[in-house]
């Protein structure tokens, strides 16, 4: 494709990702992306295919956006327990800023969408490989006592599927939830043994 071509798929893909934050995916039609985009309807089949297969462009460049910015966010941290510190605190706030691909991995009518299982697979693949890594650095410099990371790793993020479910539930605001992931933080780098 052309720079022309990649800025219109770019255009087509922010609009619709508007669109899909404000409405949903189900309420929002093609047509509604055309009007959004004062073009026809022909004109943005011959970037996507359907609805689907933009929604899919948004939530993979939602999920690229957020994890681009989780790295950053661990990159300036100095220490293993800083960055699964930041990681846990920075992992909802991101995410939840990217409403499509938080919609994505949380919405059970979207499960009907056959990328999205694939999408939420990889998702916690991903996480925990990126858990692990912390764990592994932590073990290394000997800050943690992780006898298997990738366990421990595993557990951190089915965990952290637990707490989301609690935030989703209650409608916790982010300061809300933020406390809670303090303490289940503390809980992973201190215990809840008395020294």
């Amino acid at each position: 494709m052309n720079t022309v071509s990649d800025e219109m798929r770019n255009t087509i893909i922010r609009k619709a990702g508007e669109l899909f934050s404000r409405y949903g995916y189900r309420k929002t039609t093609m047509d509604d992306i055309a009007d959004a985009l004062q073009k026809g309807k022909s004109s943005i089949y011959y970037y996507f295919q359907n609805k689907e297969d933009i929604f899919r462009a948004v939530i993979e460049k939602e999920a690229m956006e957020a994890k681009s910015a989780l790295q950053k966010s661990m990159e300036r941290e100095p220490t293993p327990k800083d960055k699964l510190r930041v990681y846990l605190l920075e992992r909802t706030k991101e995410f939840m800023q990217k409403a499509n691909y938080y919609q994505a991995l949380h919405s059970d009518y979207l499960t009907n969408l056959p990328f999205v299982e694939h999408l939420r697979e990889k998702y916690d693949k991903d996480e925990v490989q990126v858990i692990r890594q912390i764990l592994d650095e932590g073990v290394k410099f000997e800050q943690f006592d992780v006898d298997d990371t990738y366990s421990t790793a595993l557990i951190i993020v089915n965990t952290l599927k637990g707490l989301e479910i609690f935030f989703i539930l209650d409608k916790l605001d982010i300061a809300e939830y933020s406390v809670h992931l303090n303490r289940l933080t503390d809980i992973l780098l201190y215990g809840i043994t008395k020294r």
